[in-house]
């Protein structure tokens, strides 16, 4: 398949990544296209694009759930987790724990997606002030 008809296709239905060859899978602008429509489609990315902020944004932002086939650097990355969690509380489940201890990333995380975000942040913070305030409580 060509990389044009593959980032066509990824674009109808990027969940369908796993299905290209290997070295689309390692091509940044197909798999852009299929996990802004299918943020899942990130497990079936090569390994580099893992690790590729931009890719794994977009996958975080239309599926929270795509979190899990971060790269573990991106994964304990402060300043990238918190503007995930500013875009899409719920990715924060696959964090390391030191970051979902982080106030700024529960803030951002609870501002986003409201109290489902309560149960992936640290136990810690449940009852912080703060983020009972955001949350009306």
């Amino acid at each position: 398949m060509k990389k044009k008809d593959a980032i066509e296709l990824m674009y109808e239905d990027g969940c369908k990544l796993g299905d290209l060859s290997e070295d689309l899978r390692k091509d940044s602008e197909v798999v852009m296209a299929a996990v802004q429509n299918c943020g899942a489609a990130l497990e079936y990315a090569d390994k580099s694009l893992q690790d590729d902020r931009d890719i794994v944004l977009a996958a975080a932002s239309n599926d929270g759930m795509a979190m899990k086939f971060a790269s573990s650097s991106l994964l304990n990355d402060k300043d990238f987790v918190l503007e995930v969690a500013q875009d899409n509380g719920t990715a924060i489940e696959f964090v390391s724990e030191k970051l979902k201890k982080d106030k700024d990333i529960a803030i951002a995380a609870v501002e986003s997606v409201g109290e489902e975000a309560l149960d992936l942040i640290d136990e810690s913070l449940r009852e912080d002030e703060d983020i009972l305030n955001i949350l009306g409580q």
